[in-house]
């Protein structure tokens, strides 16, 4: 909702060159970003863990078929109705997708939190990145080798934890 107000905010400064507008961007993208992010976790709640890859999967495909529709009928509307209709267009699709929520959230019981899943943090350390090697590991075993020198091979990512 935060990002269809925004958005609506922006319609009404489309023309301007107000300082307005760009706060109101700025608020449009911190209520806009975190969507795919939350629709996910949303998603993990009501998802079995055995489908989570699946239906990420697909849910990474409508993503991508709105990222590519999106901004096609978007400069559709700017060349039919103005600047000013990118801001429109914006804030339908966010009303579209506050509605589409309540529509869903009064059809739909929610996850017990009893099976909700617990937030992980993530390692407060940089993965080790294995080395590209042109030669594949069969080639260097062809030849006596190793498939890395020691200094660059994986290690335990438990050591690197403090």
């Amino acid at each position: 909702a935060g990002s269809a107000l925004a958005a609506i905010i922006m319609t009404w400064l489309a023309h301007s060159d107000s300082v307005l507008l760009t706060y109101s961007v700025f608020l449009f993208g911190f209520f806009a970003f975190p969507l795919y992010a939350l629709s996910i976790a949303h998603m993990n709640d009501f998802v079995q863990p055995e489908n989570y890859v699946e239906t990420a999967s697909g849910l990474l495909l409508v993503y991508a078929a709105g990222a590519v529709a999106g901004p096609l009928l978007a400069s559709l509307a700017t060349d039919i109705f103005g600047i000013g209709s990118l801001f429109a267009y914006t804030a339908l699709i966010h009303i579209g997708l506050v509605a589409f929520a309540g529509y869903r959230m009064r059809q739909r019981t929610p996850a017990p939190v009893a099976e909700h899943i617990a937030f992980a943090d993530a390692l407060r350390v940089a993965q080790t990145v294995a080395p590209i090697d042109p030669l594949s590991e069969s080639e260097h075993s062809a030849h006596g080798e190793e498939s890395a020198p020691s200094h660059m091979r994986q290690h335990d990512m438990e050591d690197d934890v403090p």
